[in-house]
């Protein structure tokens, strides 16, 4: 039990030793915010172009300095990014949201419960929806063959990613209207 209680001290806490109160928990947001971008454009462009970026941006929002550093920055893209993100901030109980709530009601550390959120985002079912959805279109040679291919799925039992949560049931997601304005 001590053992498992310093392994767990040693790594949950060796960049940022939590206070047992969380009121320190909005300057770990902040950090982990103003950081997460860099970490993922540098990866980006490492993996797909083996090159190292420069940081420097004089963009002030998140949203701006994550298009910049992409080359594809522009006021629409700036307004349509952003509002993606406040869509799904604000979208349902997800089950990255769920991952991350059940981490916290142990309290467990704020990292933990962040990584938590991630980790369910990595699965097929849950973050990769999205580009399963495009893998569907791309495979797809000709408007006149999506009926019949999604009637074969429909029939074959398959899963058909990027039409919604079954929580939204016919209406569809109500995400969608905002987005295609």
């Amino acid at each position: 039990m001590i053992l498992r209680k310093s392994l767990t001290y040693c790594f949950s806490n060796t960049l940022e030793p939590e206070e047992e109160n969380f009121n320190h928990v909005h300057l770990i947001k902040i950090k982990i915010i103003s950081t997460i971008c860099s970490v993922l454009i540098f990866w980006y462009h490492y993996a797909t172009n083996n090159c190292e970026i420069n940081f420097d941006s004089k963009e002030q929002t998140v949203v701006g300095y994550f298009l910049d550093k992409l080359g594809l920055l522009s006021e629409i893209n700036k307004r349509a990014f952003n509002l993606s993100l406040i869509l799904y901030a604000e979208h349902d109980f997800n089950a990255s949201t769920f991952a991350s709530r059940i981490c916290a009601s142990m309290k467990s550390d704020f990292y933990s419960c962040v990584v938590s959120a991630i980790a369910t985002l990595k699965g097929c079912l849950h973050g990769e929806a999205n580009e399963q959805a495009i893998h569907l279109i791309d495979s797809i040679d000709a408007i006149e063959n999506v009926s019949s291919i999604i009637t074969k799925m429909l029939d074959a039992k398959k899963i058909i990613m990027g039409f919604g949560h079954r929580i939204y049931g016919k209406k569809g997601d109500p995400r969608t209207l905002l987005l295609k304005l």
